[in-house]
């Protein structure tokens, strides 16, 4: 587990409860952090050296990065060095990029990188995706999101809300006027402005095709009142999904709500078990989660883990 801020130490901590490995390997830029963590995890865990190198990561079956900027693509770099699958939370414009840009390395040396293991993009898409199986057809998928998992987290919301944003339309991603737009999440978050990016678009275009309309959005992320507690505070998403269904235009909404950490922590954790898992199969490539992973089978594993999600009339899914 390469990150130990907020996302990084809850997705360590189901790595450890999660039973499927017998050690777990934390590492971070702060030595002494490390050490913290992994006396915290217990014997299971332990610390690797920072910087790290390939010959420390061809020692492990996979490896989970939670880094903050960029640096997740410098992780992969490294991973795909020793040949060791991998699973990314960054949501960043430029480590998004960054990460789907080694496709063909990643292919060439035969493993799997999974991108976007988080709330959204994460969950997020997976609960798309189980929607789409309610359709005969699918022609939209909107995701906006409110909440970030600490500094890092909120860093990256600017960033997003910042570039230029687009929409995808057509099979083509298309540049556009700034776009806001009032989303209505489960409470107690309830109407939040939010603003339309690119952000993680690409793993739901990936997952559903160029014919389908993608639309994400981001609410203003805003600084904790308490700097040095330990918590990020509530997030949420909505997912909403238009399609045909017995010859009528429909649409399904689904939300979810919960500290953002938590999770993209329990996302991240779990798609590096199942990246290992030996009943799993992903091809060598970059994926996003909801294209490597089948939805309802993840979903129910997710929400043995905590993680729910509903019908925005309120019926759990699942």
């Amino acid at each position: 587990m390469c990150g130990l801020g907020l996302v990084g130490r809850r997705a360590a901590r189901q790595l450890v409860d999660g039973g499927q490995f017998e050690r777990v390997i934390v590492a971070a830029r702060g030595s002494r952090h490390a050490e913290r963590v992994a006396e915290i995890l217990g014997s299971t865990a332990s610390v690797a050296p920072w910087p790290l190198t390939p010959a420390t990561l061809e020692a492990v079956d996979v490896v989970a990065g939670a880094l903050a900027g960029d640096h997740d693509v410098r992780l992969a770099r490294l991973a795909l060095e020793a040949a060791v699958p991998m699973a990314s939370a960054a949501d960043g414009v430029e480590a998004l990029a960054g990460l789907r840009a080694l496709a063909g390395d990643v292919t060439d040396r035969g493993v799997a990188l999974i991108v976007g293991c988080g709330f959204a993009p994460g969950f997020a898409d997976v609960l798309a995706m189980h929607a789409r199986a309610l359709f005969d057809t699918i022609d939209e998928v909107r995701v906006a999101r409110a909440g970030a998992a600490g500094p890092a987290s909120i860093d990256s919301v600017r960033e997003q809300r910042r570039d230029v944003p687009a929409l995808f339309r057509g099979g083509l991603w298309k540049e556009c006027a700034r776009l806001d737009e009032q989303v209505w999440f489960p409470e107690p978050i309830g109407a939040a402005d939010c603003q339309v990016v690119r952000g993680g678009g690409e793993s739901l275009a990936e997952a559903f095709g160029p014919n389908v309309a993608i639309t994400t959005s981001l609410a203003e992320a805003k600084a904790s009142r308490w700097p040095n507690r330990d918590d990020d505070g509530l997030g949420a998403i909505r997912v909403e999904v238009w399609g045909q269904r017995g010859g009528v235009r429909d649409v399904v909404v689904y939300g979810a709500i919960d500290r953002v950490s938590i999770a993209a922590g329990a996302v991240l954790g779990r798609v590096t078990e199942l990246l290992v898992d030996p009943a799993q199969f992903v091809a060598p490539g970059v994926h996003g989660v909801a294209s490597a992973f089948e939805a309802a089978e993840l979903i129910r594993s997710l929400g043995e883990r905590g993680l729910h999600a509903a019908v925005f009339e309120g019926a759990p899914i699942g």
